[in-house]
């Protein structure tokens, strides 16, 4: 509930509240009293737009020219199109690059700060006034309000701080009188005990938020021996979800799945589901265009498909005029049989969300059409549960997870479907018991990247927000672990030079061997120093022993003897120290393996990137390589010391025999502590 102090605000606000009802059931009904609505709004919103800092010199002319009546002679509907035609687009890099210059009104006078992902580029500030939040809870209310009443109970589970849709729905539910809790998923440990716990105490039958969290919760519950919850309604956003992912979601959790919203933070809920599932354009509050090839018009009512550009009429404080969204978009043409005359469209994701492999360009559809085909009935055989695609040169692996132990023949079969799409690729399944961390950030990194692992585009990788790319890094960790990925480990990249980088990788055009391995090394570097940034020294160690029970859960399954999981423990750290021109060397002996550091290069790294203006936040990198390996070493009980110098270290593993490791407490626990955080004397005295 939007509670105002000031008298004439909270008059100002019933008012609008007033004549927007009205104009929301014009558009529903598709009275001719809607174009005159628009008509108004739309001149208002050019005057607002052109004032803007952001505004170009056609816009403001066009403010100038534009009459504040209809012209004799023409309709409203017409006079909206000679007008959109004579306006300038907005492109989306335009306002990425100064996004506070399409701001109205001071900062101040807003009363909430918001931002977009930014994971196609630099975020985008989208705060929000009180008419914004008024309009917006209002369209969205008065769609959900159809199905959605006093007594239904909702969890709203959308991990994301700076973007508004959690805190805008928990708003509309509040206007509907419905009860909600919205809770969060710590990143890091994917804990979602409390939050199936909540959901059986309050009874939710309504979950709002993204199908990955979803997924996620779910493969949780499985996991731990508990109830997958079930739910009467599931309002999904913020990731592209077809028929076959809603299908799948449904015989999941016993529910009807619904896409509830289409929209962004820039430009606020452009279009709502009804109670059929069909998503209405808000056309009290948007004007529609769609561009191709051929040009660009306004949505009349008949199909149309393409690239949609939107005009807010309802965003004085903010206007965004021929905004170039960069989704595409089927406008269906026909009535909706829930009775809303507002157009029907079907979102067909954004023009990068699609992945090349020759001539073959692959959807998100195409993928889960053949993971979940409508023809396969619940109960036969094992199921998929959630998937993730890895590139790398001519190989494409598909991970997925299952709701129950998968036979050979079942994965082979499985495999064979999958293998028709990418033909000409050579192409393998691997059956995981949990996807990396990447899979689910769908919402906020999109379906391509959480989905769908480039190994060959480090481009991508780099355009990620700071926390995300710790995401990214502990992603590249768990695939190299598993048995027969194609990914990027120390051991694929060549030995960097050491000279400060120059040119930036991105102005070289093609990259060299040599360049990529910087590149990718200051892909990984930026990474930990976002996780030494965001994580701070109390929360590292939770991080830290959260990559461990990867690594060893991992090695576990790789290597089930133990005497080669002694070995191997030093092996990555042998080649990460490599790439980053270290001195090393690595003796194998018959009861322990022995790992000498003459120098390390990761010294040498940070102090250029701290010249470059990363910033790092731990004295010395051992502080995180030690901790790592000695908790890896502990959940795998085996025994390994180590004795640091200024930029040197050294390394031993006991190698069992036969089960129990040798030497010291066989735990393997009892230098974790001590030697991640004790002196350099006392690790010395550990070794001796």
């Amino acid at each position: 509930m939007l509670l105002l102090r000031d008298d004439s605000t909270r008059a100002a606000v019933a008012a609008l509240m007033r004549s927007h009802l009205r104009a929301i059931q014009a558009a529903q009904a598709g009275s001719d009293e809607l174009h005159r609505i628009q008509w108004d709004k739309l001149v208002s919103t050019v005057g607002s737009a052109a004032s803007a800092p952001l505004a170009t010199e056609p816009l403001r002319r066009s403010r100038e020219l534009t009459p504040s009546a209809v012209p004799a002679g023409v309709s409203p509907r017409q006079a909206i199109r000679d007008l959109l035609s004579a306006l300038p687009l907005l492109e989306r890099s335009v306002l990425r690059a100064r996004p506070n210059a399409a701001l109205n009104i001071p900062p101040s006078r807003f009363v909430h700060y918001y931002e977009s992902s930014g994971t196609t580029g630099d975020p985008v500030a989208a705060p929000k006034a009180v008419d914004d939040l008024v309009v917006n809870t209002m369209n969205i209310g008065e769609m959900w309000g159809r199905f959605l009443v006093p007594g239904d109970v909702a969890l709203i589970l959308i991990n994301g701080p700076f973007a508004p849709a959690g805190y805008q729905f928990e708003k509309v539910l509040e206007y509907l009188g419905v009860m909600s809790a919205r809770l969060w998923t710590d990143n890091v440990t994917g804990d979602y005990g409390r939050i199936l716990a909540i959901v059986r105490e309050i009874e939710a039958n309504v979950y709002v938020g993204t199908a990955s969290r979803l997924l996620e919760m779910t493969q949780f519950a499985l996991d731990h021996a508990e109830p997958v919850p079930r739910f009467a309604r599931l309002l999904l956003m913020a990731e592209q979800t077809g028929p076959h992912l809603l299908r799948h979601l449904e015989e999941l959790t016993g529910s009807v799945a619904l896409v509830c919203s289409y929209g962004s933070s820039e430009t606020g809920t452009v279009a709502v589901t009804c109670e059929r599932g069909r998503l209405h354009l808000q056309s009290q509050s948007y004007l529609a265009e769609i561009g191709d090839d051929s040009g660009i018009r306004l949505i009349d009512g008949g199909p149309d498909r393409g690239e949609l550009v939107v005009t807010t009429l309802d965003l004085p404080s903010r206007p965004l005029v021929r905004y170039r969204t960069g989704d595409l978009v089927e406008i269906t043409g026909e009535r909706c049989r829930c009775g809303s005359a507002q157009p029907v469209v079907r979102t067909l994701g954004r023009e990068q969300d699609v992945f090349a492999l020759g001539d073959l360009h692959v959807r998100q559809g195409d993928v889960e059409a053949l993971l979940w085909p409508s023809d396969v009935a619940v109960g036969e055989g094992p199921r998929p549960l959630n998937y993730m695609l890895v590139l790398r040169g001519r190989h494409v692996v598909c991970l997925i997870t299952t709701d129950r132990p998968a036979s050979t023949s079942w994965c082979a079969a499985l495999q064979r479907r999958l293998a028709e799409m990418f033909s000409a690729r050579t192409f393998a399944l691997r059956v995981v018991e949990s996807l990396p961390p990447l899979a689910t950030q769908g919402a906020y990194v999109g379906w391509k990247l959480s989905r769908v692992l480039d190994l060959d585009d480090t481009t991508l990788w780099d355009r990620l927000p700071a926390p995300i790319r710790g995401v990214l890094q502990e992603t590249l960790q768990t695939l190299d672990a598993i048995p027969d990925m194609p990914s990027v480990t120390a051991r694929d990249v060549p030995r960097p030079r050491t000279e400060p980088a120059g040119t930036p990788m991105a102005a070289q055009g093609t990259m060299t061997a040599e360049q990529q391995a910087q590149f990718v090394l200051g892909v990984y570097f930026r990474t930990q120093a976002a996780i030494e940034r965001y994580m701070g020294a109390d929360r590292l160690p939770q991080w830290t022993q959260h990559v461990a029970e990867i690594n060893a859960a991992a090695m576990r399954r790789q290597l089930p003897d133990r005497a080669a999981q002694a070995r191997d423990l030093l092996t990555g750290l042998n080649s990460m120290l490599d790439v980053y021109g270290s001195d090393t060397t690595r003796v194998d002996e018959a009861d322990r393996t022995v790992l000498e550091v003459r120098r390390c290069g990761i010294y040498d790294y940070r102090e250029r990137a701290r010249e470059q203006g990363v910033q790092l936040t731990l004295g010395r990198p051992c502080e995180y390589c030690v901790d790592l390996h000695h908790r890896t070493a502990a959940e795998l009980g085996i025994s390994v010391r180590n004795e640091l110098g200024e930029r040197n270290c050294r390394w031993v593993t006991d190698v069992p025999v036969t089960g129990a490791p040798t030497g010291g407490d066989p735990t393997g626990v009892e230098s974790a502590a001590d030697t991640a955080h004790g002196t350099q004397d006392e690790r010395g005295e550990q070794e001796r």
